[in-house]
């Protein structure tokens, strides 16, 4: 695992060609070593509450769309894989699904996340608290970050690129099993029912619900596949390794391309470190007091920022004006002076915005 290049190589082959620029990383989001864990020295996370070292954030069951679970039966994680196949529950010719009890429990579930061992991805490797599909991960696992180097601004890019991939992942998902074969009453049966849905309506019936597999539903979805699952799923992949982006958007059609110029927006804005002319001072909450200053909640409670007490009486001279205007008067009249990188950095954090 390794926040170095922070995608899969096959979406960071892809992104390479999609997005103007390199994908930025997240070096404050370190997985090998939690940020939002207790440190052994008692340091405590920038956020308002810590994980748990043997959850972290890995407290959710990914939908693998068929192209990315059959490269993940080839890696560290293979063999939960291959249980989560053998299981028979939530396995179509789309995706491995999340089990219908795991789907209720996590949709009606709140403050779980970094806490629940109950819900904790089967893939999460108790040894150094590793991914074992971290080479396979799905888009909102590729795309999901604790804290953000840009704050808000972050957030943003990263929310965009997860929805362009989760699309990309639908459209491609649904390729692959059409050029394998699978015919078109069956994925109808699996695909969303309006544009609005990311998923399809679940149908936990009881013996899905207790983890039991429907023969009848396994027969109906997989026909004389039935068995050769994992195959399939290998095959899918093997067709999606050789795409290129240009593929990807002549499959994925408006949505993909619509997606894809979103998210280069939100790329450009990220590479972007330029100061606004004019700011005012944003929304935000006191949510603690630290020793000489407070922590401060805007976009997200997981990445609060901490602002120094005499900060905080000067940000009501941030009325509008232009900003080298506040400078000067913060300089002549308290002898203040602001470094441009952290007034950046309250940007980021949007406790300070533009009118």
């Amino acid at each position: 695992m390794s926040t170095t290049h922070p995608l899969p190589d096959l979406y960071a082959r892809w992104m390479a060609e999609a997005l103007p620029g390199p994908v930025p990383g997240e070096p404050r989001a370190t997985c090998e070593d939690c940020a939002m864990c207790v440190k052994g020295d008692g340091a405590l996370p920038t956020a308002m509450y810590a994980f748990d070292a043997e959850v972290k954030c890995c407290v959710y069951l990914p939908r693998l769309p068929n192209f990315l679970a059959g490269r993940a039966l080839h890696g560290e994680g293979a063999a939960s894989v291959q249980a989560r196949i053998e299981a028979g529950v939530g396995v179509t010719p789309l995706a491995l699904e999340q089990p219908p009890a795991y789907d209720l429990l996590y949709r009606n579930s709140v403050n779980t996340i970094g806490r629940s061992r109950t819900l904790r991805c089967p893939h999460f490797v108790e040894e150094g608290g590793r991914c074992g599909i971290w080479r396979s991960r799905d888009a909102l696992c590729s795309t999901w970050f604790c804290q953000h180097d840009r704050g808000a601004v972050g957030a943003a890019f990263w929310t965009a690129l997860r929805d362009l991939l989760t699309t990309v992942e639908a459209r491609l998902a649904l390729w692959a099993a059409r050029e394998d074969g699978i015919v078109s009453e069956v994925l109808a049966r699996l695909i969303p029912r309006t544009a609005h849905d990311r998923e399809p309506e679940p149908e936990p019936d009881g013996p899905a619900v207790d983890g039991i597999p429907s023969e009848a539903t396994q027969r109906a979805l997989w026909g004389e596949r039935r068995g050769q699952e994992a195959a399939f799923y290998e095959a899918c992949a093997a067709r999606v390794d050789v795409l290129t982006w240009a593929d990807v958007l002549a499959i994925g059609g408006d949505e993909v391309a619509v997606r894809a110029e979103v998210a280069a927006d939100r790329w450009s804005e990220h590479a972007d470190v330029t100061l606004p002319e004019r700011l005012v001072v944003g929304r935000f909450e006191i949510a603690a007091r630290r020793t000489g200053g407070v922590r401060a909640v805007s976009f997200s409670s997981l990445d609060a920022i901490d602002l120094p007490d005499a900060l905080l009486g000067l940000l009501p001279v941030f009325d509008g004006r232009e900003v080298s205007e506040v400078l000067a008067e913060m300089n002549e009249r308290w002898n203040v002076e602001i470094d441009p990188a952290f007034l950046r950095r309250l940007v980021d954090w949007q406790i300070l915005v533009e009118p």
